[in-house]
C-alpha cells in the first residue's frame, strides 16, 4: 500500500514537471540538471556511483557533469549515437516525455526486485571439493562477473579450465590462498583485463548496493562464511569465503553462492549479508574484525 502510494505521488511530481517544461523548449543542461534534483529527491537508494562513463563534449569538472554522468550511468538517458550529450542543444516534448518514463521505471525497480543474468558457476564444477576448488571462491566469483561483463556463455568445463587458470595466475603473482577484495580486483585486472573499484565501510551499506545493482553491476563480496548459516555447506562452513550479489526483492540480497551446487539465485536476508560482510585479515580467525568493502569490476 505505501509503495502504490508512493509511486502515485512520484508520478505526479513527474507529470507536473513534464507539463511545466513542456510550455516551452529548454536546453539540455537545464534539464538534466533539473531532472537530477527530482531524482535524488525521491530516490530510496540514491548513491553515486562513481563508475560513470564519460560523455566527449562534458567536462567532468563542469557544474552539471555529476547530474550527466549519474543519469546516464543509471540508464535514464543515453544521449546521441555518437558518444556525445551537447549540452546547448534544445529539448523537445518528445525527448522529454521519454528521459521522464525511464526515471519512472527506475524508481518502481528500485523499490521491488532485480536480478542481473549473471551465469553461475560453483568452485567445484565438476563436484569435486577437494584442493584446489575448495578455496577457489575468489576464482570462481571472478569468472562469474567477467562472463557476465563479456557476454559470454559459462559451462562446466570452461569455468573448471579457468578456476585452473586463475589459481595458477595467483602462484605467479604471489597471491596466497585466501585473497581479499584489493588482490582479487589485482587478479581480475591481470588475468581478464578488467578495471574496477573497491568501496569499503560507509560505502557498504544496502543502500549503496541496490543502486549498484540498478545500474548493471553485480557485486562481489567478501565474507565470513559462518556468519551466513548456508545449509549448503559442507559443515561448519567456510571461516572466510567470497561471492556474488545479482541482484535483490523486497527481502534481501540475491546471490550466486560459488560455495555450493546450489548457489545459484541464493538470497540472504538483508541483515544477514551486512553482518558477513568482511574483507580478508590474512587470518581466518580474525575474519569477523575484516574492514567492510565491495567490489565492482567493470570492462
Amino acid at each position: 500500500m505505501l509503495k502504490t502510494i508512493k509511486m502515485i505521488m512520484i508520478t505526479e511530481v513527474l507529470l507536473t514537471t513534464l507539463t511545466r517544461t513542456m510550455k516551452k523548449i529548454s536546453n539540455a543542461i537545464f534539464i538534466v540538471s533539473s531532472l537530477f534534483v527530482l531524482f535524488v529527491a525521491i530516490s530510496t537508494t540514491f548513491a553515486a556511483s562513481h563508475i560513470a562513463p564519460q560523455f566527449f563534449d562534458v567536462d567532468p569538472e563542469v557544474w552539471y557533469a555529476d547530474a550527466v554522468y549519474e543519469l546516464r550511468e543509471k540508464g535514464i538517458f543515453s544521449g546521441f549515437p555518437d558518444g556525445t550529450f551537447r549540452p546547448d542543444t534544445n529539448v523537445n516534448r518528445a525527448e522529454l516525455a521519454v528521459v521522464l518514463r525511464a526515471m519512472l521505471t527506475y524508481l518502481e525497480n528500485e523499490n521491488g526486485s532485480v536480478v542481473l543474468s549473471v551465469p553461475f558457476t560453483a568452485q567445484a564444477p565438476h563436484g569435486n571439493w577437494n584442493l584446489p576448488y575448495k578455496e577457489a571462491c575468489e576464482e570462481a566469483s571472478i569468472i562469474m562477473v567477467a562472463h557476465y561483463l563479456n557476454d559470454e556463455k559459462l559451462t562446466q568445463d570452461r569455468a573448471d579450465e579457468e578456476i585452473l587458470r586463475l589459481i595458477h595466475d595467483e602462484t605467479e603473482y604471489g597471491f596466497g590462498v585466501d585473497i581479499g577484495v584489493e588482490e582479487t580486483l589485482e587478479l581480475a585486472q591481470q588475468s581478464y583485463g578488467l578495471q574496477g573499484e573497491v568501496f569499503y565501510d560507509d560505502d557498504v551499506r544496502i543502500e549503496k548496493i541496490k543502486s549498484l545493482l540498478l545500474d548493471g553491476h553485480p557485486i562481489i563480496v567478501p565474507v565470513a562464511g559462518r556468519i551466513l548459516a548456508n545449509p549448503n555447506y559442507r559443515e561448519p562452513g567456510p571461516e572466510y569465503h567470497m561471492l556474488v550479489i545479482v541482484g535483490f526483492t523486497d527481502k534481501g540480497f540475491v546471490t550466486h553462492d560459488p560455495g555450493t551446487r546450489s548457489g545459484a539465485l541464493y538470497e540472504y536476508p538483508f541483515s544477514v549479508m551486512m553482518r558477513a560482510i568482511h574483507d580478508w585479515t590474512g587470518d581466518s580467525a580474525t575474519i569477523e574484525s575484516g574492514r567492510p568493502a565491495i567490489l565492482v569490476l567493470e570492462k
